[in-house]
């Protein structure tokens, strides 16, 4: 597996999601407007941070679409909500052992926040 590090990776992320395929009759596919709130979420983050990573894994639940990301013991989850007037949310946390030491979850967050975000995953 290749981790994409650097200032590019919310840009390369962005330019992927951007790829995926609109509706469909699965049950899980991703919404337009999920798909379009991250990759607008991503590609403003990536300009207001240097320090980025690529997500680790990418999911589509229920049209919603939720990225992981974990670093040096640090994880958090975006989530874009399928429904339009819902705003994303990020879920942060430290794991000390096994065990998460500490939590936050942050509802209808900006570029800004996920930028630093970023910047917390990477302890800057």
């Amino acid at each position: 597996m290749t981790v994409k590090i650097g200032p590019g990776a919310l840009h390369w992320t962005a330019a992927d999601l951007a790829k995926l395929e609109p509706n469909s009759n699965e049950e899980d596919a991703v919404s337009d407007y999920a798909r379009s709130l991250a990759v607008d979420l991503l590609t403003k983050s990536a300009k207001l941070t240097a320090y980025s990573i690529a997500p680790e894994s990418v999911e589509q639940f229920e049209h919603d679409l939720l990225l992981r990301w974990n670093f040096d013991n640090r994880g958090m989850i975006l989530t874009c909500p399928a429904a339009e007037g819902s705003g994303p949310s990020l879920y942060r946390e430290t794991i000390k052992g096994n065990k998460s030491e500490t939590v936050e979850l942050k509802q209808n967050i900006n570029a800004e926040q996920l930028a630093e975000a970023m910047e917390w995953l990477f302890d800057r």
